[in-house]
């Protein structure tokens, strides 16, 4: 077996399971889970007996934070690896967003990672710079990185002190203004070390939900393409509303839409799921509007 664990780490380990994280080991200096089967703890979270094992199994390894949104927790991963004073920037938008700190941690700077309280499942999403875990997927949470050969460093708190009952909570409206707000950042921003080509490649890297949706629509023409808009618009929930609100409004303004007539469109029924009130949800899509049109002209977004 090798030589035993600190005991630090499964005391964090276990004190995490105790706060209402899902978590499990990791191998040492890397990312990669130290079990099979890990996907599960997305689902559950680890029994007694499973820290007993990994506490007797896995010497000197780190842990992760499993995809934990069915219990009240998401991971905000922040990707901004070229720009000091634009991860910065995404920060102190999310703290304004949120109203007060959050707990994060550090493993390579300037990326930083958010750890935030929900009130319902969320799809995990890969969205570059902002990487969401939300159902599935994991993030570490102790360890050594393998780029900085470094200890990963939590400030404000970690989930080890703080349990999930008492993180400050996120809703659609935070998390749809924080990704509109660092995708303004990223195009406002340049920099020696981020080329426009880097940037328009972080912009074509959509989501997996909005790569469906444009797929669904592919080849549709007419009645047929007016149909496939409805029946998504319909199928919004709200882990996806705004992946799918940014899809079809790229879609429609790529085949020639007017704003009014997207406004006209969207506006009732579909925007009035949008949770909260509906008038902020309007200046929300008029703003996605823009921002799109903006996007579609520069080459960044395609249909």
């Amino acid at each position: 077996m090798g030589k035993r664990v600190d005991r630090s780490t499964f005391t964090a380990l276990s004190a995490c399971k105790n706060n209402g994280y899902s978590v499990f080991p990791t191998k040492y200096g890397q990312k990669l889970p130290a079990i099979k089967g890990y996907s599960r703890f997305s689902q559950e979270r680890p029994s007694t007996s499973d820290l007993d094992h990994w506490d007797r199994s896995f010497p000197n390894c780190g842990f992760t934070l499993a995809g934990g949104s069915r219990f009240g927790y998401l991971v905000l991963d922040v990707d901004i690896v070229w720009c000091s004073e634009l991860s910065k920037k995404a920060f102190e938008l999310l703290e304004n967003l949120i109203g007060g700190p959050f707990p994060y941690r550090v493993g390579r700077s300037p990326k930083w990672a958010a750890l935030v309280g929900c009130v319902h499942p969320w799809p995990s999403r890969k969205a570059h710079p902002v990487e969401i875990f939300g159902n599935s997927g994991h993030t570490i949470a102790h360890g050594i990185h393998p780029d900085t050969s470094k200890p990963y460093q939590w400030f404000r708190g970690s989930p080890d002190q703080i349990p999930v009952s008492d993180l400050p909570l996120v809703d659609e409206k935070i998390l749809t203004q924080f990704l509109l707000g660092v995708d303004k950042l990223l195009n406002a921003t340049t920099s020696p070390k981020s080329p426009s080509k880097n940037i328009r490649t972080t912009q074509r890297t959509l989501s997996l939900t909005r790569s469906k949706l444009s797929l669904e629509r592919k080849g549709k023409r007419g009645s047929q393409y007016g149909q496939v808009i409805k029946d998504q618009l319909n199928n919004m929930t709200k882990g996806n509303r705004s992946d799918t609100l940014i899809s079809v409004v790229s879609s429609l303004l790529a085949r020639g839409y007017s704003k009014p007539q997207i406004i006209k469109i969207l506006d009732a029924p579909y925007l009035q799921r949008w949770e909260g009130d509906g008038r902020h949800g309007l200046s929300l899509l008029e703003e996605m509007i823009d921002r799109v049109s903006q996007n579609i002209r520069g080459g960044m977004w395609k249909n």
